[in-house]
Formats: structure tokens, sequence, C-alpha cells
């Protein structure tokens, strides 16, 4: 059964990407957090807006690939809509008990050229634990680290 709160979260998060964000994160009815940009840096940007505090929330991000479900099931958040979804990141999204929807499904992310995978796709795919990727997108993007989650 689906959590009403999380469906309008997810909702909300929803209209506000289509206003032009690139992620937004909603709980209980309220914006956390909302950026633009490209690729996965936005959504740490948000995280870091939201104090790290987005246990529970509801997230909209125009991609969502595996490196965005591993980031989302290490901080907590409970629903997860992509513009773009691929199939890898649906499933991590699912095993970790995240409610998943999307407009478009694909096998894979592909670079911005899409002439090759997504490379923050391909770290992601690794044996690499969700802790392990925060850590090393942090140094990649030179973003802080949110409050509980160094």
């Amino acid at each position: 059964m689906t959590n009403p709160t999380n469906s309008n979260d997810l909702s909300l998060a929803r209209s506000l990407l289509d206003s032009g964000y690139s992620v937004v994160l909603v709980r209980d009815g309220i914006e956390l957090a909302a950026r633009a940009g490209n690729g996965v840096k936005p959504l740490l940007e948000a995280v870091d807006a939201a104090k790290g505090d987005v246990d529970g929330a509801a997230l909209a991000d125009r991609v969502v690939g595996v490196a965005v479900a591993k980031m989302c099931v290490l901080f907590g958040v409970r629903a997860v809509h992509g513009s773009l979804m691929s199939e890898p990141a649906k499933q991590i999204l699912e095993d970790g008990g995240i409610i998943a929807s999307f407009d478009r499904l694909v096998p894979r992310i592909l670079n911005r050229t899409k002439t090759g995978p997504c490379p923050i796709e391909a770290m992601a795919l690794g044996p690499v634990s969700p802790e392990e990727l925060f850590k090393d997108l942090r140094v990649r993007f030179q973003t802080s680290t949110p409050p509980g989650t160094s």
C-alpha cells in the first residue's frame, strides 16, 4: 500500500520539477530543496541545502541513474520519480523499499553526447557501496558534507 503522504509529496516534487528545476526534495508537503543543473551535482547541492535531513522525503529528478538511486537509499528517501530512469536504478530503489516512478525507463544512462555510458553511472554500477560512492562524489564535485552524513 502506498503511503498517501509519499504520494502527495511525490506529486508536489514532480510539479516543482516541471517548473524548471533538475531535482526537488519534498517532505510533508514542504519543499526541502530544489536545484537546477546537470548530472548528480544538483542532488548533492539539494541535500546540502536541506542540511542532510532528507529522511522520508520524496525526490523528483530529471535523470535517475544508479548513483542517484544509491544516494536515495543512503539518505532514506521514500519515493523517487525520474523523468528518465535506468533499469538498474529502478531495481536498486525497489530493492531498497523506495517507491519508484518514471516517465521513461531506459536500459542505462548515456553520457551527454550519447556516445557511451554516463561516467557517473559506470562508476556507480561497480561494487561501490552507497557510502563510498557518496564520499567519492563529494570529492569529485567538491561539495560540503551535511551534518550526520560523514
